[in-house]
């Protein structure tokens, strides 16, 4: 228990200790002098000391003009004071060196200033600090060492006997235990080299919290956070803001808890497939229909939505195990615009090649608090620079460092599941693009499209397995009005069993689309039946020659 032991200033001494004067050369035959002087020169000190104090304070004068406020000096003004009464003067040590009386029960300390009370003891070298009897005085730390303890040499404190101080730590170690960092490591761990934790038997650190098992490596992504993998992959990182892009993230959430591939809920690594070209739209029209968003059993999703799996139908863990949802087409079309950059770069750099392994991480969000709680709140158009029907402008700044142009995304087809060859014309009246594409769910480039200005016209074609999936167009573009006016013919394969007057051309049924922007603009869509028209309810039908033209004023 450390003490701090009575002042001069708080006993009531009846002799001065150690107060010098400054007149130490005055003969002594004129003692009587000095302590006049010495009287008059700690009054004049003590007035000025007094008059200071009420100008800083002039509101505490009331308070000030009570002597008790200096309380602590009483004392020893009254000791000063009373030198007269004294006995005379015999040399200048009995004018600079006076006995100190302490208070009953008290015992003086060597520095003639300070008293120990009963119990305790003044701590050589450190009166102001006392301890009880039987401690040890600790001077590094000013503290007191407990019976059966020791001192550490640094400021850290003590600690009991058959332990050793940790440098710079309050924290003591028994046999076997390791110091590290701020903290202790137990028997059989290991102490990271950073000293931020500690590695189980067999472990190995990772960064500041991590510890990978045996068969792991530690390895860190794009954005410096480490994590454990059998081997060290690239990382597609989506990153989450609140209240905006909820629905996909819902089911990316469920979809990398739910993965046994890594140990964190918001993480998962997956495998690449290895085909290309028509036999990857083969696997991935395959992954769709048994995931449930293709094909006779997919689910119904309400207008404005479409179904999203995860893991990608693009991945071998798609398929059967990926989970699905309804979630609005346009956050779709970003999920798979933004795989598809991050991807196209990956594997131009040779970080990932086809057939090999990725990790998808959510990061800003706990993905296993996500799953407790459906969320209800829609998302916020953050990033949405314009919306209207089947067409999205979205920011730049979605994509990261993956695009620093605005995208353009138009949905081309609605719960397709015909087989056949599907053709896009489309022309700029206004603006420009300076990119554009067809793209499927995944993002995955179809067909391609040069550079477009106003005025320019545009045609490409792309070949889709039965229950591909939907398509869209994409285009990347920095303006801020761009009009768009577009057409898509398909036509279906002969090489399916469907029936001969299901292999005319088809067509989407005619509708209506209204965009309201700054411009108060709108665009209407139409489309005329030809013979041999499907009559299924959502289904394509036949003779598709409408033209949807769009018109956005984008807002940034």
């Amino acid at each position: 228990m450390s003490v701090v032991l009575v002042r001069l200033s708080s006993l009531r001494p009846q002799r001065v200790a150690e107060y010098p004067l400054l007149l130490v050369t005055v003969p002594v035959i004129y003692d009587r002098v000095l302590v006049i002087m010495a009287r008059f020169l700690l009054s004049i000190a003590f007035a000025t000391t007094f008059n200071v104090a009420l100008g800083h304070n002039p509101g505490a004068q009331q308070h000030l003009t009570s002597f008790s406020a200096f309380a602590s000096q009483e004392r020893l003004v009254d000791s000063f004071l009373a030198l007269d009464s004294l006995e005379p003067l015999a040399s200048l040590d009995n004018l600079t060196t006076r006995a100190l009386e302490c208070e009953p029960g008290t015992t003086p300390c060597a520095d003639g200033i300070h008293c120990a009370i009963a119990g305790t003891f003044c701590c050589e070298g450190d009166n102001a600090h006392g301890c009880s009897i039987g401690e040890t005085c600790c001077l590094a730390s000013s503290s007191c060492a407990p019976v059966g303890s020791y001192c550490c040499a640094d400021s850290s404190g003590s600690c009991i006997d058959g332990s050793t101080c940790c440098p710079n730590s309050s924290k003591c170690v028994r046999i076997g235990e390791t110091c590290c960092g701020s903290g202790v490591c137990d028997v059989g761990q290991t102490c990271c080299a950073n000293g931020a934790g500690c590695a189980d038997e067999g472990y190995t650190c990772c960064g500041n919290s991590l510890q990978c098992v045996p068969e792991a490596q530690c390895c860190v992504d794009e954005d410096g956070d480490y994590f454990c993998a059998e081997e060290c992959v690239p990382s597609l990182i989506f990153p989450y803001a609140k209240d905006f892009l909820d629905e996909i993230y819902e089911n990316m959430c469920k979809g990398t808890a739910g993965s046994s591939s890594t140990t964190d809920p918001n993480s998962a690594i997956v495998t690449l497939k290895k085909d290309t070209g028509q036999a990857l739209r083969r696997a991935k029209a395959s992954n769709r229909r048994a995931a449930g968003c293709a094909g006779p059993t997919r689910i119904t999703c309400p207008p404005g939505t479409n179904c999203d799996e995860f893991p990608f139908a693009s991945t071998d863990e798609g398929g059967s195990g990926a989970n699905i949802m309804c979630v609005p087409s346009w956050q779709n079309d970003w999920q798979g615009t933004y795989y598809n950059s991050w991807l196209s770069e990956q594997i131009k750099l040779g970080n990932l090649v086809r057939g090999g392994q990725y990790r998808i991480v959510l990061k800003n969000i706990d993905c296993s608090k996500y799953l407790r709680k459906r969320l209800d709140k829609r998302a916020e158009p953050n990033g949405v620079l314009q919306q209207s029907g089947n067409t999205t402008l979205l920011a730049a700044s979605l994509f990261r460092n993956h695009s620093s142009q605005n995208a353009l995304l138009i949905d081309l087809t609605k719960d397709q599941d015909t087989p056949g060859t599907y053709t896009l014309d489309y022309d700029i009246s206004q603006g420009s693009v300076i990119s554009g594409a067809i793209v499927d769910d995944d993002g995955e480039y179809l067909a391609n499209f040069s550079a477009l200005s106003t005025s320019g016209r545009a045609t490409a074609s792309v070949d889709l397995e039965e229950d591909y999936g939907d398509i869209h167009f994409l285009g990347w573009t920095n303006d801020k009005d761009v009009s768009v006016s577009y057409e898509v013919k398909v036509t279906p394969s002969t090489s399916t069993s469907r029936s001969a007057a299901q292999t005319a051309s088809t067509t989407r049924s005619s509708g209506t689309v209204k965009v309201a922007s700054s411009a108060s603009s709108t665009a209407t869509a139409s489309a005329a039946s030809a013979a041999g028209a499907l009559t299924g309810p959502g289904r394509m039908k036949g003779g598709l020659s409408g033209i949807l033209a769009v018109l956005i004023a984008c807002l940034i």
